[in-house]
């Protein structure tokens, strides 16, 4: 696949990785910029908009959602696609829901990764199939549950954390939302769960299958 004249944004603290990524891009025939960070490049995009931007989701500073995030307020109307490691369903489905073009794997080879960005060029949503079975099973089993015990998408997500051992002040940050609204949230949790402290609140939500360790 020759991706000529496209130009290409990647972002990610991993020399390595950066440098390796960089040179199948340029192979490729691509124009490739890179940055090791994410508030850096977010600046350059309203003089230097890329026709796409591959970006890492666990970064120092700004990470991968808090540039999507900025991009999408700042209405740059720029295709991004998420290049990382991960394997944690809520984050990825985080991105998604802020209205990323794919989820691309670390992982994949030249081939797959190119045939990856040929969709996102389309106009498509890429994901691989595994993790796109994932998300439609926990999507859809979730849904049923939540609306049993009237729970909302954002609570959901604080009961995950808390399952993971997330202190407030973490959880707000992987969020991107106040310690006050997740002490809010909280209290709101228990009461709708009917419990009296965190631990019971996680026993009950895997009790009843609403999140999974």
């Amino acid at each position: 696949m020759d991706l000529e004249r496209l130009r290409i944004l990647l972002i990610d603290d991993h020399q390595l990785l950066l440098q390796g990524l960089e040179r199948l891009l340029l192979d490729a025939n691509a124009e490739v910029r890179i940055s090791s960070d994410a508030e850096a490049a977010l600046a350059t995009l309203p003089q230097n908009p890329p026709d796409l931007i591959l970006i890492d989701l666990f970064m120092p500073g700004m990470d991968g959602l808090g540039f999507i995030q900025a991009v999408n307020a700042r209405q740059l109307l720029i295709p991004i696609a998420v290049i990382s490691s991960t394997d944690d369903l809520l984050r990825i489905q985080q991105v998604l829901d802020a209205g990323v073009f794919g989820f691309i794997p670390k992982s994949y080879n030249r081939e797959a990764l190119l045939q990856a960005i040929d969709l996102i060029l389309q106009g498509e949503v890429f994901l691989p199939k595994d993790i796109r079975e994932k998300l439609a099973f926990l999507n859809r089993g979730g849904g049923e549950r939540q609306a049993n015990l009237g729970l909302s998408d954002r609570q959901l997500q604080i009961v995950q954390l808390l399952a993971r051992g997330y202190p407030n002040k973490r959880i707000s940050t992987t969020l991107h939302i106040s310690d006050e609204t997740v002490k809010t949230h909280l209290r709101n949790i228990f009461r709708q769960l009917d419990v009296n402290s965190r631990t019971e609140a996680v026993t009950k939500a895997l009790e009843m299958q609403l999140v999974r360790l």
